[in-house]
């Protein structure tokens, strides 16, 4: 079997080899060339580790994408090349992420943690077609399989069974009977995907050649629900306590569906450029209110009003950055954690005065508890209506 190669790609892996370092192109690049289709992103993965990468081709020439997912971004020839280390990846705590990621020194290895068996594989001029899970096959025989057990590529990353109908549509592939069946009893767990990924995946599922003959109701409409309706959202951290917990689970009605925030309601937010996950705030104030923090008495005033707050963990001491007295800007809400000394929130000027645009939606169930703060033990008792 031989392939053409991309002469920027050819040209790399010619240079990696040459160092002493096994590089082979891999994923869509190796399928759409051996299904006749112009490939149009070439990846490369490689047993040299970032660093070397970066050695071999200079500084100038290579993007630190990813060092710690084993990612460096090569120009070369005007175009882009994304060379990323052999590697094995850990458990997926959070349903996207790899908790840990390991380099190994085999590309077999590197393709067993691959979605589908079609995205398997790997070439060089060299060695040929690298194929260990049936991947050519499942092309000639028109079929879309994950790679060995279905249920735990999707309990890795959950936005995979989007992939998976995205592909078949795309291509007019079947589904393997196992891995289709897999989809549709792990559809839920798309609730731990964000919105914004959710509807990227989407509009490429319905860019694609009939896309409702291959997308099931049952997913579409647990797509829907999360995407358009509500989410459910994990706490992370203790900035909420006592009120919530590490580890508990919120249902939040989107922010299409309810943007009247107002003070008290406990809202989740999304801000990449302060914190990469999800963050869960009390609003304490909304626009064209003043507010203003004696951080010596630890009180919180708004309006000029002493703000009675039986729901805090202690006073509030600690600043941030903010200066005070603070006017919340239109369409804006000042926000803050339960656990007053131990959150970072509207005082930080990281972060302020938070736009509503940011705001995910706002919490009105706890459906599931976290392990207790201090007695690692699930109080069941704290299930339902979180603020009223």
């Amino acid at each position: 079997m031989k392939l053409t190669l991309d002469p920027g790609a050819a040209a790399l892996l010619d240079a990696l080899h040459a160092a002493g370092y096994a590089a082979y192109a891999v994923g869509g690049c190796v399928r759409d060339s051996l299904l006749g289709r112009t490939a149009h992103d070439w990846d490369l993965c490689t047993s040299a580790l970032p660093q070397q990468v970066m050695e071999l081709f200079g500084t100038e020439q290579c993007i630190p994408t990813g060092l710690q997912h084993g990612t460096v971004t090569i120009k070369y020839g005007g175009q882009l090349y994304e060379t990323t280390t052999f590697r094995t990846e850990g458990s997926y705590t959070d349903g996207r992420h790899p908790d840990e990621v390991r380099f190994v020194p085999d590309v077999r290895e590197d393709l067993a943690r691959r979605d589908f068996t079609i995205n398997a594989m790997a070439y060089n001029a060299a060695e040929g077609l690298v194929d260990p899970f049936g991947g050519q096959k499942d092309l000639q025989n028109g079929l879309l399989r994950a790679v060995g057990e279905p249920q735990q590529r999707f309990t890795e990353d959950a936005l995979r069974i989007l992939r998976l109908y995205r592909f078949a549509a795309r291509f007019g592939f079947a589904l393997d009977a196992a891995t289709a069946r897999a989809a549709r009893q792990l559809a839920p767990h798309l609730d731990c995907i964000s919105a914004e990924r959710i509807q990227e995946e989407l509009a490429k599922l319905l860019a694609a050649p009939q896309p409702g003959a291959y997308l099931e109701p049952a997913v579409l409409a647990v797509v829907l629900l999360f995407t358009f309706v509500i989410r459910l959202i994990g706490v992370d951290g203790h900035s909420m306590v006592p009120t919530l917990q590490d580890g508990d689970r919120l249902l939040v009605l989107n922010a299409m569906l309810d943007n009247d925030y107002g003070y008290g309601d406990i809202v989740v937010l999304r801000k990449d450029t302060f914190l990469e996950e999800p963050i869960v705030k009390r609003v304490i104030a909304t626009e064209g209110q003043t507010v203003d923090i004696d951080f010596v008495s630890g009180a919180v005033y708004v309006d000029g009003e002493l703000l009675e707050e039986d729901y805090i963990n202690e006073p509030t001491y600690v600043e941030e950055g903010t200066e005070f007295p603070l006017t919340v800007p239109e369409g804006s809400i000042f926000v803050m954690g339960d656990n007053r000394n131990h959150s970072s929130d509207s005082r930080s000027s990281d972060l302020g005065t938070v736009d509503t645009r940011y705001v995910i939606g706002k919490a009105a169930f706890l459906i599931f508890p976290g392990p207790d703060y201090e007695t690692e033990k699930r109080d069941f008792k704290r299930i339902g209506v979180i603020w009223s």
